[in-house]
């Protein structure tokens, strides 16, 4: 058990484990040589890697006992293996600390190890700028743009140490002196969002009709004025102009930052209560200027360096709280008409004199429009939502109303409240289940009872009304590729024992290197990813690395700490006689446990939870070759499209339905797929129809 500085010391002195030995032990430590430290195989594995990958990634906790008020998690990734990770208890937001502050992480990893990389990746390109002469002499190329490896390391320590994690990092601080800001700058940010507050831009804008502001420096940004919903009160900025609508609608609530490419800054008012006391006792200490009881600034960042704030950037928030307001103030008329009508305004560019800010709006918060439907978008109460079942015809409508005035006929005008209430639910529950019967064209024929039932019902179960025959021939699945895969990792297992498991769980190189040989892909899969890279891991063989996850779901496999262990259903099922039932396990396994969403960063639940009914729909619809565009109103219900991932600028949901639905099927052999070409410079577009296997394979009793 690791002994803490306050606790009594190991050696019995009756002191402080911290006014005692805990510096001998921490210069002990140093004195430890990287070789002891680190084994052999772990260093030389690591040491091979050339490509390495670091970032400081705040950690939104504070550690009481050392009173961090921001701590910062340095870590360095070489492949898959973690040769550095550090918690320093602050960091200030210039990239020129942060890039300091990666060089020596970087650098004690390579000591440890023995060996500096060839390439480093980090989060951020003008970090990137900063780092790449301090590690020149070592002859390590420094290139910005994202940390995808280090990316899932740093998502599972984060939730180990503190609990909760987001990706990109968001941080905020308990005080202002957390973010290491010189206080006169402080001062003057609290002095200019007084003033911002008291103008109170919000009334006069909505919160998406954000404007974006060019400063005399050159750097701009997308101001999104919070307040109008009389919720949030405060200012965002956005460096890309598309994470505005990706943070005001995300995809996922759980995830509200998923997907944003740049960096935001925001300051947000608050009440007493909701501020840490060190902050309130340090805004009183300093005399900080504050609008209002309500009106304290708070901050937050996501995806800076190290997930400070930079001097600049305060400028730039102290110009842009003097100069939005006017902006606001002179275009009032044409915001709020444009915000009544719907009808997106007139380009407006207008230079504030007295900064030099110059600003630009067209009109992007009507033009944007995430969700191009009719109807109320309230996903607080499920039974205002349209949900499942498509809205009331107008025809039912009208039958309520005949239905009312029958009660009223019956029971007469002067009968009791109560009792013709009554009367008109029991006739309206049975009008309701009249029409949760009738067939709807939106579920292609099938009643919305049918509907409920098919997406309900558990595939294992003979009685449900979707089941999957378990007695198929090789002869019948022959076309599957996920199956050949999957029982070519089964019969490895078998042939050479338990395959070694690597530290992020993933299948150890040697076990790669033989299993692409023997397994099925697209014809130049293996020859484009070889070229890619000369050391090929579980991740970079994405059929693989589903099918090695699939098969763990479905009992097949279970790892170990460093070891893949066949189990009994899986050396069972290996067995050729018994191929049906392993062809249907991985099938049910694969659309039901493991997670669709997983083969793409857009999050699309809804559309694994209607899977059933798009089986149900595609030998009806897709007996001729139809693109993934063209299929989609056809295999994809009503209340999954409602909620189809969009982006500011790109339709996302054929991608999405073709990545996570009609591809596996494909690879399970339902589908038949093939691409036609579009040109020498074109992408060729991927064509679907059903295979005869999808009738033969998949059963419905409705």
């Amino acid at each position: 058990m690791r002994t803490g500085r306050n606790d009594p010391c190991p050696c019995g002195s009756g002191r402080k484990y911290k006014q005692c030995c805990q510096q001998q032990d921490r210069a002990a430590w140093a004195e430890e040589s990287g070789a002891n430290r680190l084994g052999r195989q772990y260093r030389q594995a690591a040491a091979a890697e050339p490509d390495w990958e670091a970032d400081a990634v705040p950690i939104m906790a504070r550690f009481e006992e050392s009173g961090s008020p921001r701590p910062v998690m340095l870590i360095v990734t070489a492949g898959e293996f973690i040769v550095h990770a550090d918690i320093r208890g602050r960091l200030p937001g210039e990239t020129a600390d942060v890039a300091a502050a990666l060089e020596r992480a970087v650098t004690a990893a390579a000591r440890d190890v023995g060996a500096f990389p060839e390439r480093l990746r980090v989060r951020h390109d003008d970090v990137a700028a900063a780092l790449a002469p301090l590690l020149a002499e070592r002859g390590v190329e420094v290139r910005g743009g994202g940390v995808p490896v280090l990316e899932a390391t740093a998502h599972a320590m984060l939730e180990s140490v503190v609990g909760v994690a987001f990706w990109p990092p968001v941080c905020r601080a308990d005080t202002w002196s957390g973010w290491d800001l010189p206080r006169p700058l402080v001062a003057e940010l609290f002095t200019a969002a007084a003033h911002y507050y008291i103008r109170a831009p919000w009334t006069d804008a909505a919160n998406l009709q954000a404007p974006r502001a060019t400063l005399p420096s050159g750097r701009a940004w997308t101001c999104g004025m919070l307040g109008n919903a009389g919720e949030e009160f405060g200012l965002a900025l956005y460096s890309e102009e598309s994470d505005l609508f990706r943070t005001a609608m995300p995809i996922a609530p759980s995830k509200p930052f998923d997907g944003v490419r740049g960096r935001i800054i925001s300051v947000t008012f608050d009440r007493p209560a909701e501020v840490h006391p060190d902050m309130r006792r340090e805004v009183r200490m300093r005399r900080w200027n504050v609008a209002g009881p309500a009106a304290i600034p708070t901050l937050m960042t996501v995806n800076t360096p190290a997930g400070g704030i930079a001097q600049d950037d305060v400028r730039d928030l102290i110009d842009l709280f003097g100069a939005l307001p006017l902006f606001v103030q002179k275009h009032r008329r044409a915001l709020l008409a444009e915000e009544r009508s719907g009808t997106p305004v007139q380009i407006i560019d207008w230079v504030e004199p007295d900064s030099g800010i110059a600003f630009r709006y067209d009109g992007q918060a009507v033009r944007y429009d995430p969700f191009p439907w009719d109807g109320d978008d309230d996903d607080d109460d499920d039974a205002a939502d349209p949900g499942l079942f498509p809205r009331l015809p107008p025809e039912l409508h009208a039958d309520i109303d005949a239905l009312i005035g029958q009660v009223v006929e019956e029971f007469g005008a002067d009968a009791d409240e109560d009792e013709l209430l009554d009367a008109l639910n029991v006739r309206l529950e049975a009008l309701t289940r009249s029409a949760n019967e009738q067939p709807a064209a939106d579920f292609g024929g099938l009643s919305p009872a049918q509907v409920h039932l098919l997406l309900q019902g558990d595939w294992a179960d003979s009685a449900s009304a979707l089941q999957l025959r378990l007695d198929l021939s090789f002869e019948d699945v022959a076309g599957s590729t996920i199956l050949a895969n999957a029982r070519t990792l089964l019969e490895f297992a078998v042939e050479h024992g338990p395959p070694g498991a690597t530290q992020a769980g993933n299948l150890k190189l040697d076990a790669v290197a033989q299993l692409v040989e023997r397994m099925t892909f697209e014809e130049g899969y293996l020859e484009e990813m070889r070229s890619a890279s000369r050391r090929i891991t579980e991740q970079d063989v994405w059929p693989l690395h589903c099918v090695r996850v699939v098969c763990e779901l479905a009992g097949l496999l279970r790892r170990r700490s460093q070891r893949f262990d066949l189990t009994a259903a899986g050396r069972t099922l290996a067995d050729a006689e018994r191929v049906g039932k392993l062809y249907a396990l991985l099938f049910r396994t694969w659309f039901r446990e493991f997670n669709m969403d997983y083969v793409s960063r857009w999050e699309w639940p809804e559309l694994q939870h209607q899977v059933a009914w798009t089986l149900y729909r595609l030998p009806a619809v897709a007996q001729d070759w139809r693109s993934a565009v063209s299929l989609l109103p056809d295999v994809v219900l009503p209340h999954a499209l409602h909620h189809a991932p969009r982006a500011a600028d790109l339709e996302l949901a054929p991608s999405n339905l073709a990545a996570k639905l009609l591809e596996p099927l494909a690879g399970f052999g339902l589908l038949e797929r093939r691409v036609v070409e579009a040109g020498s410079r074109g992408r060729g577009t991927e064509l679907y129809r059903a295979a005869p296997l999808a009738e033969r394979f998949l059963r419905f009793d409705l």
